[in-house]
């Protein structure tokens, strides 16, 4: 049977969730990343090399995060938009625009609702 050390806190990478505690969250739909000249065909290339090896790759909407803002104390404000999914070959180009994909990290809202 393996068995292994118990993991301590300073093993652990930093954390990735944070949590923020709004009353009011609003969505505002926004641009993409902008891409430079040399970035949207370097990103071309990186999906034209992906769709040869796999011919299934799906190039439709995504999600992404582009922004959060502060409106207000208690009232946040996430900007998103909607670029391809070949975008995520971005990651592979040095000094290209970071991309976070909702199905790579999540962003998640609760909200109250009404009690039936």
């Amino acid at each position: 049977m393996w068995k292994h050390e118990p993991v301590t806190e300073a093993q652990l990478p930093p954390s990735a969730v944070e949590v923020f505690e709004v009353q009011r969250i609003r969505f505002v739909e926004g641009a993409g990343p902008r891409l430079s000249a040399e970035e949207r065909p370097a990103m071309n290339l990186l999906w034209d090399e992906a769709v040869r090896t796999d011919p299934n790759l799906f190039d439709g909407p995504a999600v992404t995060c582009v922004g959060l803002e502060w409106e207000a104390a208690g009232s946040l404000v996430l900007f998103w938009a909607r670029p391809r999914y070949r975008h995520r070959a971005l990651r592979q180009v040095p000094g290209a625009p970071p991309v976070l994909f909702a199905r790579t990290r999540s962003i998640s809202a609760f909200a109250p609702t009404q009690a039936r």
